[in-house]
């Protein structure tokens, strides 16, 4: 990745020196244990050697560290661990650190600071004041050209408020209106508010840069991010998408011919790796900026992503890459599309079915699940008997006693004993295309995490039904009877 910017900023953005140039500023948001920064000092290190500079390497490098490669962290410990990385980097070089000097990495979080704030802030410790004052003047006076890093990934992360729920308000409104809205929570994902502080800060501050990010690789085709990929499109001149696959969920970790594709943060200890796909991202604004970017992509599989990638920072050769032409009705898709020209003109499934449903989501299988009716009614009447304690519940079915964030076990089980065991919650269930089994269809409670209870009505002797998803993920569903 910082090859990659280095060079861009060479070849697009006019900069003979990359990032050993005096004016680029670079910043990584999310800066972990140091790992983009230390990496980009050795870049400019690598370019002041080219250029004959080796007796002021080490000034340069330590001038570099405090003056314009920035990097923030919420987290003590990376933090801790990235000023050290840093200052073992100016070591090795013959410098140091005198005792009012540090590295332009401050405890801070990334995603807010970059408006003033409505009232002063009172602090415990005057340190703490120091490094937040620090840490806002990089944010709102600082002219940032280079942003890179790997956001935080956490589809979990909840609903932003204030300054940070601002940062995705940019994604919900298309600014064509024909295209179509987000659906789903996919902009609550942490990773997209560092894409749009990122594009904020290029794009109203310095008019000019890059920003280069390794993350969750959802975005690219996500029903969730249309406005995103708008927005994107509409602010820089070029985006460049290396899709680095190795999704458990959506192709299982293995190649279109059927060979192990790890995740590219697989390690010897770790082989798959992190579970999510992921892609690195480069978005490119030029001073002259014209509207859209263009848009190039390619895939990267198996086993020798990261030979690939390392050979391609040492010669600079990325001819790989495909031009692709995002298309309107189809939400601006960041990936090559094999459509009919008449696709657009079918009709829309809920045009020819009126009525539909999510799937139901059990997150109990082992107790209202089975292959077989009967072990199905005798596991629920089991656990309808109030002669049977909890305890004993417990070693029969645990999953069934296992308190989780929506669903508490005891509270769950004891309304349930009171209304009892009803035989009619039988159904037929379609776990998996053609794996026909039996579901205890709770209607109420939370025995069933979603029971989709207003598709009851539908599911009739003389109703069709036909399951569609949005990838390859399987989902279950109620069978047609």
């Amino acid at each position: 990745m910082v090859a990659r910017v280095d060079r861009v900023l060479r070849e697009k953005l006019g900069l003979p020196d990359g990032l050993a140039d005096g004016r680029v500023v670079v910043l990584d948001p999310c800066c972990g244990t140091g790992a983009f920064l230390v990496e980009v000092l050795h870049r400019i290190a690598g370019t002041l050697r080219e250029k004959g500079e080796e007796a002021l390497l080490a000034h340069e490098i330590k001038r570099a560290a405090m003056e314009r490669v920035f990097g923030f962290e919420l987290l003590t410990a990376p933090f801790v661990v990235a000023h050290l990385q840093i200052g073992a980097l100016i070591q090795q070089l013959g410098g140091d650190f005198a005792k009012n000097e540090r590295a332009g990495i401050y405890l801070t979080n990334a995603l807010t600071g970059w408006e003033p704030p409505s009232k002063p802030k009172t602090f415990l410790f005057p340190e703490f004041k120091e490094e937040i004052d620090a840490a806002d003047h990089v944010k709102r006076d600082t002219r940032i050209l280079v942003i890179l890093g790997n956001p935080p990934y956490n589809g979990f992360a909840g609903i932003a408020i204030g300054e940070e729920r601002r940062l995705t308000t940019a994604y919900r409104d298309p600014i064509d209106p024909r295209l179509a809205r987000p659906q789903g929570q996919g902009l609550n994902e942490l990773y997209v508010r560092f894409y749009r502080m990122a594009e904020r800060r290029i794009i109203n501050q310095t008019n000019k840069g890059l920003v280069c990010f390794i993350s969750n690789y959802s975005w690219l085709d996500g029903l969730s991010h249309p406005v995103m990929r708008e927005r994107f499109l509409s602010e820089f001149d070029e985006i460049t998408i290396d899709c680095l696959n190795g999704d458990k969920y959506r192709t299982g970790k293995v190649t279109p011919e059927g060979k192990p594709d790890p995740s590219v943060f697989s390690t010897e200890s770790n082989r798959e790796g992190i579970q999510v796909g992921t892609a690195i991202a480069l978005l490119l604004r030029s001073q002259s900026h014209n509207a859209p970017a263009t848009v190039y992509f390619r895939d990267l599989w198996g086993t020798a992503k990261h030979a690939e990638l390392a050979l391609e920072a040492q010669t600079g050769n990325t001819a790989h890459h495909q031009s692709i032409a995002p298309k309107l009705d189809l939400g601006l898709i960041f990936r090559p599309t094999n459509t009919s020209a008449d696709y657009i003109s079918w009709p829309l499934l809920t045009e020819l079915f009126p009525v539909s449903f999510p799937g139901i989501k059990t997150s109990r299988d082992s107790v209202v699940v089975d292959i077989d009716r009967d072990r199905l009614e005798a596991r629920m009447k089991m656990y309808f008997d109030p002669k049977v304690s909890f305890d004993e519940l417990n070693k029969i079915m645990p999953e069934a006693t296992s308190t989780t964030g929506g669903f508490d076990a005891k509270n769950i089980r004891s309304y349930l004993l009171g209304r009892g065991y009803t035989s009619e919650y039988i159904w037929k269930y379609l776990y998996r295309p053609f794996d026909v089994r039996w579901l205890y269809w709770e209607q109420k409670a939370k025995l069933l995490d979603r029971a989709r209870t207003e598709a009851r009505v539908h599911h009739t002797q003389d109703n069709l039904w036909l399951e569609a998803r949005q990838n390859s993920q399987w989902k279950p569903l109620i069978e047609a009877m």
